[in-house]
């Protein structure tokens, strides 16, 4: 009997949801590593999507996204060695809700 590791990639393909899920992973991976990396910032920052190589990012208060612009060359690389099929060329921050400060 295959790996599920060896069959998902190959239904997902058939399926046309290969991009999907790179996308999805890409996402998730981002805000796992805002929680690792940067943990003071990361309640302020909420990965959303990847769309035409564009992860787009949320912030909810201004200094959020100022400190997160100068970590935007080292979440690229990261994501470059992690999900290197979603093809994340670049950043976009945009003002949004984001996540609430418990």
């Amino acid at each position: 009997m295959d790996h599920i590791s060896r069959v998902l990639p190959q239904v997902l393909q058939k399926r046309g949801l290969a991009a999907h899920a790179h996308a999805a992973l890409a996402v998730h991976r981002s805000a796992a590593w805002f929680l690792e990396e940067h943990p003071p910032l990361a309640p302020y920052l909420t990965p959303k999507s990847v769309s035409d190589g564009t992860l787009t990012i949320e912030f909810s208060h201004p200094a959020a996204a100022q400190e997160c612009q100068s970590h935007i060359p080292q979440l690229l690389v990261f994501l470059e060695e992690k999900c290197p099929h979603a093809c994340v060329k670049a950043i976009r921050l945009v003002r949004g809700e984001g996540r609430k400060k418990a």
